[in-house]
């Protein structure tokens, strides 16, 4: 009876002394939070989940921008999911890259109603995006891709080239390694309820 009591206290003990490490332990911080400065305002500051639909075109706060004297903001396309990046494509497109819930690659034709279709879907963190010379380059947190010869069969890409597979896999690293393929790129920005926009000039009535 006495060495039945006595592991009890010893197991009773060893539990107590695991859940005090484990509290000791600091947590982890999430991938996006690396780097963030300690400062009190910085820790409050957390990103905006992004929402499990496209947003609406006639539901997006432009009339909200704020902008210079001489622009105004409008709706260049919607129906993109968790927007990222923007790359000039071939044949007059955008190409659209996504982060954490899109997990796809849209284009939209620069031309007519600018109505996204897409292009490269269920790729995790299809992030990093560049086309350059007829091949579309894709990084995600652990591949690089590439698609070659991908003029006029935006429809069809076909099966991409592994070129590298050993990136680390964390949240913070996707899309981060195809910013050396190319510098091209251009000007659109992106809303944060996930659909493209263009700031153009007014032109005086005068």
């Amino acid at each position: 009876m006495a060495k039945i009591r006595q592991h009890a206290v010893i197991a009773a003990l060893l539990c107590a002394a695991t859940a005090a490490w484990a509290q000791q332990q600091p947590t982890e911080e999430p991938g996006w939070a690396k780097g963030r400065p300690k400062t009190e305002t910085a820790m409050r500051m957390a990103p905006v989940p992004a929402f499990p639909i496209p947003t609406a075109a006639d539901e997006l706060p432009t009339k909200k921008f704020k902008l210079p004297p001489g622009f105004k903001v409008e709706t260049w396309a919607s129906g993109v999911l968790d927007a990222r990046g923007l790359r000039q494509g071939p044949n007059d497109h955008i190409l659209v890259s996504t982060l954490f819930v899109g997990n796809k690659v849209y284009a939209i034709p620069e031309k007519g109603k600018h109505e996204a279709k897409v292009i490269i879907d269920k790729m995790p963190f299809a992030t990093g995006i560049e086309y350059q010379n007829g091949s579309l380059f894709l990084a995600t947190n652990t591949h690089i891709y590439r698609y070659d010869n991908v003029d006029g069969k935006l429809d069809n890409l076909g099966t991409p080239t592994t070129i590298y597979d050993k990136l680390p896999g964390a949240e913070t690293t996707a899309g981060s390694s195809c910013a050396s393929v190319t510098t091209s790129s251009i000007s659109r920005s992106v809303h944060p309820a996930t659909s493209a926009t263009r700031a153009s000039t007014e032109r005086s009535t005068a």
